[in-house]
């Protein structure tokens, strides 16, 4: 099918029509998710004034200051993290590029009407004095000398810290002025950082590309609300820092050191912050180019060196120094030392020693897990600098989410939630005047991310002690765990030999009492035998274990009899972990080959579990790296729940990712007892996880409940 958009949208009509396709309900879902996610775009641009909008709790006396925003915040994050995982598997990437661009645009566009930040005054008050010749690093907006010029200014009156000079590098300054000699009107900046917003939307796709993970995963920056309103709403020229930014990788991953280095000199005059990722970007074979990126780091300042080079960092030291709204350990350690500059320094020096432990912990050159791949430096200096600032904005979260779509951290997309809370601070300036954030709002919007932050840094470490990185994989072994099975395994086993990345299939079979080995070896499969009872290594993952110990191949897939896995889902695999070192397994995805409520709605929430949560299913198609797991003993001999316990212990080991794959699973099991087999399986999972945390889980009391219901 060609890739226009009358073709998509043919598609669309088409697929979702068909009553008897499988795949029409989640269409239909996402469908219905797509327009409530522009509706609530278009509210937003349409909301006005964010704090002139309290919710009053019925029933009660209590009013949250601008409630209705962050209720409006709230459900959009909600919606547009459901537009994730119900994007439509049968799209092709092009597909999925174009409709994602589609979607991501017009919610933009719809929330141009929204009111902008009043930061946007100063963007075009500081580039309408430079136009005049003047220099605003000299000069602050309030300066004896320039009221004849801001008298008949339309956005002077508006500018926040008049008393401040300018504190953003020279070359967003430069833009703002050419933007204004165009047109001098927020509209004009906000098309801008709409046009660079789209450009590092496009750039993640292209960083997904090249390390082989689903490009639905750049739904995470397209749909997220932070982004959409610090851009397309409130108008924040960190856009440009980001796609300056995704633009460097994306040279960094071709090679072109020249052009890469002279982007990243571009990052440190989009905004300051962005230096911080420099030196991930050094390696032996490019030190030479580094140099260049002090040309474009330093030509934006010479003409504003020769109007008065005065004052070129006093604004931006004096906010680092003086201001504190909204931090997380700075204003624990305020609250516990009494004094903001003391608590400045001490950040300052977590942060200096938190830094450099990171360049050592995830240098491409220094660490085998991160090779020749800088986004997991560079996500860790952006995030350290956001937790450790006296003043963190929700904005400045727009600088951790393209890295959140290539590196996921459930922590950083909770916060991206929580951050909603901030807006408080805008109800309680509209009605009081002043610009205050609550304890209560800042303690529930920091907490979940500060304990979930600690248990992903306790599993880095881990991971890193391990030291389990392996070579280069080049094959694969698919494991099929069997137990009467003789009218499946064939098409099985035949569906998995399509694939170029296969080196063996090995059936494990458990004491079937059909003809299953015969026709796994018919079909062409290796077949060995686990006889074990299930007390001691018997049941599937004993058969598991049996096939991994056989196995030869630098990959292990298990697959399920039941399950039909297609080309190139393998090949994807090898891609995926040949491309990122820091990568143990995962799971590919899947779908039911039948109708009804629950298999149209459990591959969305399985896609939701192993996707956000790292917990995947065997049905789900596993996978991992087989020296590390064999050398760590990491695999579980359990005969029920192993599949659970495999992807526990494998986020102890390395990353693990989600391919949203179309792995097809035979939805015998759940037909005409779909309620009865939803409730077991959810009791049974709780009863693992609820042992799990302070016993040995009885795992053959649960085996034994659960055949029983299966027969």
């Amino acid at each position: 099918m060609k890739n226009n958009p009358s073709k998509l949208f043919n598609y669309f009509v088409k697929a979702s029509s068909e009553k008897q396709s499988n795949r029409n309900y989640p269409l239909l879902i996402f469908i219905v998710s797509s327009i409530i996610f522009l509706l609530l775009t278009l509210w937003g641009g349409l909301f006005g004034i964010i704090g002139k909008h309290p919710l009053h709790i019925p029933f009660t006396d209590i009013t949250i200051h601008s409630g209705r925003f962050m209720f409006l915040f709230a459900i959009t994050w909600t919606t547009g993290l459901l537009l994730f995982l119900v994007w439509p598997r049968t799209l092709s990437n092009r597909q999925t590029i174009m409709l994602m661009l589609i979607l991501a645009t017009i919610a933009r566009i719809t929330l141009i009407p929204a009111p902008p930040s009043d930061d946007i005054n100063r963007y075009l008050w500081e580039g309408k004095v430079l136009n005049a010749g003047i220099s605003p690093y000299a000069v602050a907006p309030n300066a004896k000398e320039l009221t004849k010029f801001a008298a008949t200014d339309p956005y002077h009156a508006q500018i926040n810290h008049p008393h401040m000079p300018a504190a953003y590098p020279p070359l967003v300054i430069e833009l703002f002025a050419l933007i204004g000699l165009l047109s001098y009107t927020p509209l004009a900046i906000k098309l801008l950082l709409i046009i660079c917003d789209i450009g590092t939307l496009w750039g993640i796709i292209l960083l997904l590309q090249y390390r082989s993970l689903p490009i639905r995963w750049a739904a995470i920056y397209a749909f997220n609300p932070i982004v959409l309103y610090a851009f397309a709403g409130h108008a924040h020229f960190d856009a440009i820092q980001m796609l300056f930014i995704v633009l460097t990788l994306i040279l960094y991953d071709r090679k072109q050191w020249v052009a890469c280095f002279l982007m990243a000199g571009l990052i440190f005059q989009a905004k300051y912050v962005g230096i911080l990722i420099f030196p991930f970007l050094l390696r032996r074979d490019n030190l030479k180019y580094a140099p260049l990126a002090a040309i474009t780091a330093v030509i934006p300042y010479l003409p504003i060196i020769i109007l008065n080079p005065h004052n070129l960092f006093y604004c931006i030291i004096a906010f680092g120094n003086k201001f504190a709204f909204n931090g997380s350990i700075h204003a624990i350690l305020m609250a516990l030392t009494g004094s903001l500059s003391l608590a400045t320094i001490l950040t300052k020096a977590i942060f200096v020693t938190t830094i450099i432990t990171g360049y050592f912990f995830f240098h491409p050159q220094l660490n085998p897990s991160y090779k020749n791949d800088p986004i997991s430096g560079s996500f860790f200096v952006l995030g350290a600098l956001i937790i450790l600032s006296p003043t963190v904005h929700f904005w400045y979260l727009t600088w951790i989410i393209p890295f959140l779509c290539i590196r996921y951290a459930a922590s950083w997309l909770i916060l991206t939630f929580t951050t909603g809370l901030y807006f408080v601070t805008n109800g309680i300036m509209y009605h009081t005047g002043e610009w205050i954030l609550p304890p209560t709002a800042q303690i529930l919007e920091w907490t979940p991310f500060l304990l979930l932050l600690a248990r992903e840094a306790y599993l880095t470490i881990r991971k890193n002690q391990s030291k389990n990185n392996d070579t280069s994989p080049s094959n694969i072994s698919v494991i099929i765990p069997t137990l009467n099975e003789a009218e499946q395994i064939a098409t099985c086993i035949q569906n998995i030999q399509r694939d170029p990345a296969i080196k063996e299939i090995i059936v494990v079979d458990g004491n079937s009492i059909d003809n299953t080995a015969t026709r796994a070896i018919e079909a062409g499969a290796t077949v060995i035998h686990n006889h074990k009872t299930i007390d001691n290594g018997g049941g599937r993952g004993g058969q598991i274990l049996t096939g991994i110990n056989y196995a030869s191949s630098d990959i292990i897939a298990i697959v399920h009899a039941d399950t039909i896995v297609t080309k190139p889902e393998f090949s994807n695999i090898l891609s995926v972990l040949q491309k990122q070192p820091m990568v143990i397994g995962g799971s590919i995805g899947s779908t039911f080959d039948s109708q009804g409520s629950t298999p149209t709605l459990l591959p969305i929430g399985n896609d939701a579990k192993s996707a956000l949560a790292g917990i995947s299913f065997g049905d789900q198609v596993q996978f991992f790296r087989r020296r590390p797991i064999v050398k760590n003993n990491i695999f579980p001999d359990l005969p029920l729940m192993e599949d659970l316990e495999l992807a526990l212990r494998l986020k102890t080991v390395g990353n693990t990712v989600h391919l949203f794959g179309n792995a097809v699973v035979s939805a015998r099991h759940w037909k005409n007892n779909e309620i009865k087999r939803t409730i077991m399986i959810l009791g049974l999972l709780i009863s693992y996880f609820t042992q799990r945390l302070w016993k040995q889980p009885d795992i053959i009391k649960m085996y034994r409940k659960y055949y029983k219901k299966q027969l």
